[in-house]
């Protein structure tokens, strides 16, 4: 009985740390793994009979990954506004539905004054073009 009143707390610091511990590992691992796939390619086009220029094809199509396309700052910046304040609605609502007051209540007022700045954010972010900020 006494053991299994101290099981609960290591067993909760074991998987709190261990979890995002084996998450970098296996991250790491296989990234490892794939930039060893992409060497071993290389090496058998260069080992077989491929001219330079199909290897050097072979070579810019295993490095070179897309860019992600640019991201609208303003965009970015009322997408996230709108989202907070939407979830900050949804937790006060909640809270007054479900008879929460306080701890809802003061999450919710950070997660909305942060909409709040992000809309704000959106509002003064000058346009692409150089333009007015609206």
């Amino acid at each position: 009985m006494e053991g299994d009143v101290l099981l609960v707390p290591i067993l909760g610091i074991v998987f709190g740390v261990g979890a995002p511990m084996l998450a970098v590992i296996l991250a790491t691992y296989y990234a490892h793994r794939s930039k060893v796939a992409k060497y071993e390619t290389v090496k058998k086009a260069l080992e077989g009979n491929l001219t330079p220029e199909q290897v050097d094809q072979l070579v810019k199509s295993l490095g070179s990954t897309p860019a992600p396309a640019p991201v609208n700052p303003r965009r970015k910046s009322l997408t996230n506004g709108i989202i907070l304040l939407s979830i900050s609605i949804a937790i006060v609502i909640g809270s007054m539905v479900m008879g929460y007051t306080k701890g809802f209540i003061l999450g919710a007022l950070v997660l909305g004054f942060l909409g709040i700045a992000n809309l704000l954010i959106a509002f003064f972010v000058q346009k692409d073009d150089g333009g007015d900020p609206r």
